[in-house]
C-alpha cells in the first residue's frame, strides 16, 4: 500500500514552540504502539459502537468545527503563551487505536477514518488554520493524508461518512456545509472531497467491520518519549446526524455505544465529559474551567 506521513506536530506538554505549528500536521501511524499504553490513561473521548455478530457497513457523523484556545486551568495552562494546543475530531470505521482502548478489532486489521484538527498558537495568541485529513491502513502502516485543496474553518459544519458495503473498496467522504448550515441532511455541501481519494484497493479485505466510532482526540506526537499533544480548550464538540448501519440492515446511534473519556494525568486527569442521546453525542472539555 502506498503510504504517506503527515509531519509530526512540533510541541509537547512542556513549552511547545508554537512557531513550529504551520508544519504541524501530526503523524498518525504506528497505531500498534498506541494500544500498549497504561490502562489508566486515554487519549480519546466519544462513543464506540461495536458488534460481534454483524458487519458494520457505514457510519456517519456531523459536527461543527470548534475554535480552540488555551486552557485556563490545569498543568498545561502554565504554557498558554508559548505552547501549541490542539484537538482532533473524527469519524472512524475499524478498530479504536488509542490509549487503554479495549478494541473489538485485532491489531492486524485496518481502520478507515477522517476528521479535522484544530490548533491554538500560544505565542501568536491566534487560532491557526484547521486541517482536514483521512487515514487508512493497519496499525503498522503510516497512512495519514491531508485533503489537498479542501478548505475548512472554525464554525463550519462538517459531515463525514465511511462506507464498506459489499465487496467493493471501502470509501470515506468528507463534506463541508459552511458556517450557516444548521444540518447537513437535505443540504448541498459547499465543498466535498472525492470519496475514494487515496484509499487503496487492498483495504477491503483487512478492514475491521466490528467497530465504528465518533471521536475527539489528544493525538500522539511523533516524539521520543511519545506524549499526547497538549489538549486545547474547545468548550464542546457535538456530533449530530449520527448513524451506523450493518450488513443485516440494522441501524444504530450513540445510545448503543460505549462512551470513552480523555484522561491524561500529566495534563490534569479527566479532560472531557461525554454524554449521548439518540440525536447527538456531546464531548465537553473539562478540568477546573479549562
Amino acid at each position: 500500500m502506498k503510504t504517506a506521513i503527515i509531519a509530526a506536530l512540533a510541541g509537547a506538554l512542556t513549552a511547545v514552540p508554537a512557531s513550529a505549528a504551520p508544519e504541524s500536521l501530526h503523524h498518525r501511524g504506528q497505531m500498534d504502539q498506541q494500544r500498549q499504553r497504561r490502562a489508566a490513561e486515554s487519549i480519546q473521548a466519544g462513543a464506540v459502537f461495536s458488534t460481534v455478530s454483524d458487519d458494520i457497513t457505514s457510519i456517519t457523523g456531523t459536527f461543527r468545527v470548534p475554535d480552540p484556545f488555551a486552557p485556563t486551568a490545569g498543568p498545561t495552562s502554565a504554557n498558554a503563551d508559548r505552547a501549541t494546543f490542539a484537538v482532533s475530531i473524527y469519524v472512524s470505521l475499524g478498530g479504536l487505536a488509542g490509549e487503554a482502548s479495549a478494541s473489538a478489532c485485532a491489531n492486524t486489521t485496518s481502520t478507515l477514518r477522517a476528521g479535522v484538527d484544530v490548533f491554538w498558537d500560544g505565542i501568536s495568541g491566534i487560532v491557526t488554520a484547521p486541517f482536514a485529513w483521512y487515514q487508512f491502513g493497519t496499525p503498522a502502516e503510516n497512512t495519514a493524508f491531508g485533503y489537498a485543496g479542501f478548505g475548512v474553518a472554525g464554525g463550519d459544519l462538517v459531515r463525514i461518512t465511511a462506507t464498506a458495503a459489499g465487496t467493493g473498496n471501502p470509501t470515506i467522504l468528507i463534506e463541508n456545509y459552511g458556517p450557516d448550515a444548521k444540518v447537513a441532511a437535505g443540504a448541498t455541501p459547499r465543498e466535498s472531497a472525492p470519496p475514494t481519494y487515496g484509499v487503496g484497493d487492498n483495504l477491503g479485505a483487512s478492514l475491521c467491520k466490528s467497530e465504528a466510532s465518533w471521536i475527539v482526540e489528544a493525538y500522539w506526537l511523533d516524539e521520543q518519549p511519545r506524549v499526547p499533544v497538549a489538549l486545547a480548550n474547545f468548550t464542546d464538540v457535538t456530533f449530530t446526524e449520527l448513524a451506523v448501519k450493518t450488513k443485516s440492515g440494522k441501524t444504530g446511534d450513540a445510545t448503543g455505544a460505549k462512551l470513552v473519556e480523555i484522561n491524561l494525568a500529566a495534563q490534569g486527569g479527566q479532560l472531557t465529559k461525554t454524554a449521548a442521546s439518540a440525536a447527538s453525542l456531546q464531548v465537553k472539555r473539562v478540568l477546573g474551567g479549562a
